[in-house]
């Protein structure tokens, strides 16, 4: 069975004004936008957390989405993203560093029995070693690792949907 817009939500993780200039792979603000403006048009849930704002910053993607402060590592160590994942069951997941807050999140998920499905490009981390080294242990897990554009086209499933225009005006 494909995603669906009332099956799935989107996650975004800590991609925050101090992290987010030291990441190796900076085009994936571009991928993570562009998934917060489609999220929006499917109306599907959208979780932002922030890692210690008071330290690394505030997000710097603009969205309506009021950030959630954690200190964990994984996400599911705040209670009202652990209420809040409970709309849906499939997780599109984005954010840095692939390496600990996203790793960490997405093994806490499968635990906690949701479907993650990951972005691989629209995450990253300082060394390229460390976000290629997260994904193997995702995969590993079971986990689905796919793109931006896939996960989006299976959500639209038809040219006739009628938010089609403007998502495929988005990624081009």
């Amino acid at each position: 069975m494909g995603l669906s817009p009332n099956s799935t939500g989107f996650l975004l993780i800590d991609v925050q004004e101090k992290l987010m200039p030291k990441m190796h792979d900076q085009s994936i603000l571009n991928r993570q936008e562009i998934m917060l403006k489609s999220s929006s048009l499917l109306d599907m849930p959208i979780i932002i957390t922030e890692q210690y704002p008071a330290g690394l910053g505030k997000t710097v993607l603009d969205c309506s989405v009021q950030p959630l402060e954690k200190t964990a590592f994984s996400c599911l160590g705040n209670r009202q993203v652990v209420d809040a994942l409970k709309m849906r069951k499939n997780w599109l997941i984005a954010g840095i560093e692939s390496h600990v807050c996203v790793l960490q999140t997405v093994r806490a998920l499968v635990e906690a029995g949701y479907t993650p499905i990951v972005l691989q490009d629209a995450i990253s981390s300082r060394s390229s070693l460390d976000h290629t080294s997260a994904l193997q242990e995702m995969r590993a897990m079971g986990v689905r690792v796919s793109t931006t554009e896939t996960v989006l086209f299976e959500l639209l499933q038809d040219a006739k949907h009628p938010h089609f225009k403007a998502i495929s005006s988005l990624i081009k």
